[in-house]
């Protein structure tokens, strides 16, 4: 049920009970006093846009998906957060990222050591070795 007057700074959606789906969304209310709309198509419901703050998770192991209810009988329509289990192939990616991730800053670490000059010029080659063979792994995906 809407209490009115209905806030300035709300926003609704309008849902067609025939067609079972929201027309409009986020929009203002129609009337600047803020009370009912009166003529409205009895086929058109007014559903106040609720925005549902995002809950924790643990984001190594969960994502959120956005969710949308629609409540006729209370005139909600809740936007909200689903929080789902990685796959998997999606933790996978996570570790091989991860993994890449630090290999490119062992090969940073190691140019700049080379580029400092420091050692002798056998420990210098196996460095410029190091660095080469992550470049050519960055580039081809070779292992």
């Amino acid at each position: 049920m809407i209490n009115y007057p209905v806030s300035p700074e709300s926003r609704w959606a309008m849902w067609s009970i025939s067609q079972a789906e929201i027309l409009k969304h986020n929009k203002p209310w129609p009337r600047r006093d803020g009370m009912e709309i009166v003529g409205l198509d009895p086929d058109m419901v007014l559903l106040l846009e609720v925005q549902s703050p995002q809950p924790a998770y643990d984001p190594a192991t969960e994502k959120l998906e956005r969710s949308t209810t629609v409540d006729v009988d209370a005139n909600t329509h809740t936007h909200g957060w689903n929080i789902v289990a990685l796959t998997q192939a999606e933790l996978d990616a996570i570790a091989a990222q991860a993994a890449n991730d630090a290999e490119r800053e062992q090969a940073k670490a190691v140019y700049q050591d080379l580029m400092n000059s420091t050692g002798n010029s056998t420990q210098r080659i196996v460095r410029v070795e190091r660095v080469c063979a992550y470049l050519l792994k960055d580039l081809f995906g070779a292992n």
